[in-house]
């Protein structure tokens, strides 16, 4: 890897670069549902995340309290290891690794918001959207998240 992009300054801009241009993207509005409508406060559930960093990322559960379209909390991994979640409707989530030895390079993971689907009632059921960052390479793909049934 070239000494610049070893930089975590570097890294987070290509990262935040690359969540725009993501987002610039997703604005042809063919989504079931425009994100910002529905809150997504509450419990949501994964088994779409695909993540190779520290962690059983096979299943996780995302906490989130969204506040206008401000929206913090945390997602726990299938095996008990919690991350920092923020961000906000329109610019998306970011999961923060924060300065654990144990993740390497790995600093934070973006999710864009491209749809948010209803339920029953109107209240959001699922939201989803593409993945990105930098983590044992370059992360990209789909996520989808589920309210689960009670």
């Amino acid at each position: 890897m070239p000494a610049a992009l070893r930089s975590p300054r570097t890294r987070r801009v290509l990262l935040l670069a690359a969540v725009c241009a993501l987002c610039a993207s997703g604005c042809h509005h063919e989504s079931p549902t425009q994100p910002g409508g529905a809150s997504l406060t509450g419990t949501w559930t994964s088994t779409s995340f695909t993540f190779c960093g520290v962690g059983d990322w096979r299943t996780v559960t995302l906490v989130l309290q969204q506040s206008g379209s401000a929206l913090t909390g945390e997602i726990t991994t299938a095996d008990g290891m919690h991350f920092a979640v923020s961000g906000t409707i329109e610019s998306g989530l970011e999961i923060d690794f924060g300065p654990n030895p144990n993740t390497g390079m790995c600093t934070s993971i973006g999710l864009s918001i491209a749809n948010i689907t209803l339920g029953a009632g109107g209240a959001a059921a699922a939201f989803s959207g593409q993945q990105s960052g930098y983590c044992c390479g370059t992360q990209v793909g789909q996520y989808r998240f589920d309210r689960p049934v009670s």
